[in-house]
């Protein structure tokens, strides 16, 4: 009965980190794996390791490495199905770095808490070590996965934008916004809110002066001269409400053509409203527009004006 429990100790922890490193493998080189074929491989690997530990003891070192490193490879390979040379490298590289960020750590905890105990005890404190140490790494990976995710979204949701206007025309980012509902009262659409510095390079330099008065005036009224512009300059006044804002203002002119792209592919050809906003998006460098809930609509309906 002395014998059972490391032997239990022994299964156990080498579950956990097996299963953590072929977890780690399947996300980098396998994604079409199950979760269920990575927790029985786990637990074939772990088991085999249990074997080769107490099947092998008198024999010499260097054989129960050979066999050892024989026994993980044939495995690696039987599960992953492998067949070329270069997966197999890709594999067994994958695999060398996490078994070794593993071993490591865990060698590093057993020896800062300087463990001398028998080794059923010695045992037990490896298997907290893997299980605490498997624990992290798992949280970190779900977060770096929450992280990613949304990334990946927001990638989904950012087209190139090409924009002419008075015989200028320029090329930028714009992210598709869902929650975008400003309608120009004009066009009866969906507004492109553009930020002021993009917005610099297809208006005209009276343009420019006209949109840094409109942006700086504090005063929430309209005076009949700035809805006089709309009809002298093209400049036009739209009015919004935000949070923290209420009959806000923001200057807008008429863009001659709109395409948005993904890939090259042109999947809308309108006209429309631009608006000019003096604030910065959260990702500036990401894009310089932001597009209406209703720009795709547009092309499946011809509404274009």
């Amino acid at each position: 009965m002395k014998q059972i429990h490391p032997i239990l100790l022994q299964v156990c922890y080498n579950f956990v980190a097996d299963y953590i490193i072929l977890f780690f493998i399947k996300r980098d080189l396998f994604p079409e794996k199950k979760q269920s074929q990575i927790i029985k491989a786990a637990a074939i690997f772990s088991m085999t390791y249990v074997i080769w530990e107490w099947t092998t003891t008198g024999m010499s070192p260097v054989t129960r490495g050979i066999l050892k490193w024989c026994s993980i490879l044939a495995l690696i390979c039987r599960f992953f199905k492998i067949t070329s040379v270069s997966l197999f490298r890709k594999t067994i590289t994958v695999f060398l770095c996490y078994l070794f960020l593993m071993g490591g750590s865990v060698t590093f905890f057993l020896t800062y808490i300087q463990i001398d105990q028998v080794k059923a005890i010695k045992e037990a404190y490896k298997a907290i070590a893997v299980l605490f140490l498997s624990s992290g790494i798992l949280l970190a990976y779900k977060r770096k996965q929450k992280q990613e995710k949304r990334e990946e979204e927001a990638r989904k949701n950012i087209y190139d934008i090409r924009i002419s206007r008075k015989g200028k025309t320029i090329t930028c980012r714009g992210f598709y916004d869902s929650g975008n509902l400003l309608t120009s009262r004009i066009t009866g659409q969906g507004v492109c809110i553009i930020t002021q510095e993009k917005a610099r390079e297809i208006l005209m330099p009276k343009e420019q002066q006209e949109v840094k008065k409109i942006l700086t005036d504090s005063s929430e009224s309209l005076s009949w001269r700035m809805w006089a512009k709309q009809f002298q300059e093209g400049m036009y006044i739209l009015q919004y409400s935000s949070v923290g804002k209420k009959n806000a203002k923001m200057p807008g002119v008429m863009a001659e053509q709109i395409v948005v792209l993904k890939n090259e592919e042109v999947l809308v050809k309108t006209k429309g409203m631009l608006g000019i906003s003096s604030e910065k998006f959260v990702e500036q460098n990401t894009f310089s527009i932001l597009l209406p809930a209703d720009i795709f609509e547009r092309e499946k309906n011809r509404n274009i004006i």
